[in-house]
């Protein structure tokens, strides 16, 4: 191979690798983007739905504490359901 072609080569791989970076990093920002857009709408959601299904100011923050924990767990992760007289509340406040 000669020098003018290897050159050509080289030029043309870092051309086009700066070009799949970038596409690629674009990809990434608008996913993350995106997440943050989703994670928004669902806490909007979850502060709506705590608002209309409870009555105190307490119990909405615990439902909405709890919604969201929900939420962040992965997939067949159990959640962890309190005792003593902190879980009396939650219940009447279901």
């Amino acid at each position: 191979m000669n020098r003018w072609t290897l050159g050509k080569l080289v030029l043309m791989s870092c051309i086009l690798g700066g070009c799949a970076t970038h596409s690629a990093e674009d990809v990434v920002i608008g996913a993350l983007q995106d997440r943050d857009t989703a994670y928004v709408r669902l806490a909007k959601a979850i502060t709506a739905y705590c608002s209309a299904s409870t009555e105190t100011m307490d119990a909405r923050q615990t439902c909405i504490l709890e919604r969201r924990l929900a939420a962040e767990q992965p997939q067949g992760a159990q959640l962890i359901i309190p005792t003593g007289p902190f879980a009396s509340q939650l219940r009447s406040a279901r």
